[in-house]
């Protein structure tokens, strides 16, 4: 499990960390995104339906069916997250001197 706890679908499993690289954390995610000049009421109601359908029973249960934690993070919450993975993939490809091909 590369995340920073461990899943509630095998928790058997120990984290990276809780097997040897502590600080390690690589998770897969996604999200939705609207251009830049989406009005506010329209991103406020894809937010509130996103998070309806993503709380709801339903799909909860198919989400950990395949092992997967629902999130629903509000679009602050989202855009603070984001900006932390920029910075934190930049500061490593910028120390492995990664190129793109």
């Amino acid at each position: 499990m590369t995340g920073s706890k461990r899943a509630p679908s095998l928790p058997d499993v120990p984290t990276i960390a809780e097997a040897g690289m502590p600080g390690y954390e690589v998770l897969t995610w996604y999200a939705a995104f609207a251009p830049a000049a989406t009005p506010k009421p329209i991103l406020k109601r894809l937010y509130d339906e996103t998070a309806a359908v993503l709380k709801s029973a339903e799909l909860q249960e198919v989400y950990r069916t395949h092992g997967l934690e629902p999130g629903g993070e509000s679009p602050q919450a989202m855009e603070k997250y984001l900006q932390g993975e920029i910075s934190k993939w930049r500061t490593l490809i910028k120390a492995s001197n990664i190129k793109a091909e």
